[in-house]
């Protein structure tokens, strides 16, 4: 019976052996799992990071392109109303010159 008890005692210190060692096998994968994970969101919001970043500049580099475009549309269609104007109002002097030399005047 003293040696049905002592290997029962053996085994029950095999199976917490053996369970310890589990127990501690587990922790550390999930550790390493859980380090991997971080590291690959870290990299990952680094990538997104840059890749917002790259599109900002690319954005913001096209709309001031677009911002000079306009402007320099803008400022030759204020250079064509002017001659517009000036051809317009030039040519309303000549009209009424004519009219004042034609009526005697």
């Amino acid at each position: 019976m003293s040696n049905l008890l002592q290997t029962g005692a053996e085994f029950e210190k095999k199976l917490k052996e053996r369970a310890e060692s589990t127990e501690k096998m587990l922790n550390d994968e999930f550790r390493k799992l859980g380090e991997s994970v971080s590291e690959a969101v870290t990299s990952n919001e680094t990538k997104i990071r840059d890749a917002i970043a790259l599109f900002t500049a690319s954005t913001e580099k096209s709309l001031e392109k677009h911002r000079e475009g306009v402007k320099e549309a803008m400022m030759q269609h204020r250079k064509d109303v002017l001659k517009l104007a000036g051809n317009t109002g030039m040519m309303l002097l000549g009209i009424v010159f004519l009219l004042f030399t034609a009526s005697g005047g």
